[in-house]
This record gives structure tokens, C-alpha cells and sequence, in this order.
């Protein structure tokens, strides 16, 4: 019975290296200085989970992106960014990399962590906005890595930075960032 009780309260997330930053349940926080790993003290916590091949997750973003990072900036909230990976898991697909881009960035190039992350999803959106208007699949084409790279590198995001991109080092994290979420009792992104 005691292990029974002690595995059930255990995080998916114990013992598995995170970027700096994270905390026990996958989010990053962000504070007044909108970098990844600050907060701000006493202020209300806004956890947003997400995936970026979520198009749901996109509209969320391009309609409160800005209002929350405004709020955040001016110590109203801490903003709790969880990326996850609900809807793919292909370590060579757009929503690994991705995430694990994000991750690396808000280890190494904190102060970019939320453009970036706003970026990913734009350019998610711009894809799947093409998609819909063509109902071709040929325009329904995810950015590469390389693409990632340049979308960081767009944002201000060191190019040695970028280089850690291709090592993949947090995607045993946002797997159990996502078994977390789900453990967690939630089931679809965005879930603020």
C-alpha cells in the first residue's frame, strides 16, 4: 500500500533533467523581465499548457500572446509556459523539435524564450492557415529544424544556441511533462 500511495504523488518529472527554470508539473516561468526562470513574487501564477502543432494553441496565442506578456511584465502574474507534446511524438516532427527548441532556449537564451515561443506558433499558424484556404495537403509543410533555427536566429537567438537544437537533450523531459499533464487529469491543449 505504501508503494502504491508513494509512486501515485511521484511527478512524471522527478529526476529528469529540465531546463533551468521548470518546476515539478513542466512549466517555465517567466517574470518581469520576460526572461524564462524569473517570476514575480506573490503575484498570481497563469499556467498555459500547449503544443505547438495545436491550432487551437495558436489562435489562444495570436488573441492573448500579448496581454499576457504585458501582464507578466508588469508584475501582475508569473506566466507558466508548459510545452508538451500531445500531438505527436516523432522525435524528427515539427512538435518535438520544436519544443525541445523552446526548452533549449529558455536554458541557454533566456531573455528570448517567450518570443520565440510566440514565433513558433506564428509560423505553425501561417502553414496551417495555407492549409485551409487550399485543402492541399503540399501547402501543410511543418518547418524543418533548420527552419527552427531560423526562426530562433529571427528572434535574436545566439547561434550557438541554435546549434543545440539538433541534440534533442530535453525530449525525455516533454515526455514526461506530458505524462505529467495527463496524470494531472487534462487531456487537451490550451489548457490555461
Amino acid at each position: 500500500v505504501w508503494a502504491i500511495v508513494a509512486n501515485a504523488s511521484k511527478s512524471h518529472l522527478d529526476g529528469v533533467d529540465a531546463p533551468a527554470g521548470a518546476d515539478e508539473k513542466g512549466g517555465i516561468s517567466i517574470g518581469s523581465s520576460l526572461a524564462a526562470g524569473t517570476v514575480n513574487e506573490g503575484a498570481p501564477v497563469v499556467d498555459v499548457y500547449l503544443d505547438f502543432t495545436c491550432h487551437y494553441c495558436a489562435i489562444f496565442e495570436e488573441i492573448n500572446a500579448e496581454d499576457l506578456s504585458a501582464m507578466a511584465e508588469e508584475g501582475l502574474i508569473t506566466l507558466k509556459m508548459h510545452p508538451l507534446t500531445l500531438l505527436s511524438t516523432d522525435a524528427d516532427g515539427f512538435t518535438v523539435q520544436a519544443a525541445n527548441a523552446a526548452a533549449t532556449v529558455a536554458e541557454y537564451s533566456p531573455e528570448h524564450f517567450l518570443s520565440f515561443n510566440n514565433a513558433l506558433f506564428t509560423a505553425f499558424y501561417e502553414v496551417y492557415n495555407r492549409y485551409i484556404e487550399t485543402q492541399d495537403t503540399a501547402d501543410y509543410v511543418l518547418p524543418s529544424l533548420a527552419e527552427i533555427g531560423e526562426i530562433a536566429s529571427g528572434v535574436g537567438v545566439p547561434q550557438d544556441v541554435v546549434d543545440r537544437f539538433a541534440d534533442a537533450t530535453y525530449n525525455e523531459w516533454l515526455t514526461a511533462s506530458t505524462l505529467q499533464f495527463r496524470a494531472d487529469g487534462f487531456s487537451g491543449t490550451p489548457t490555461v
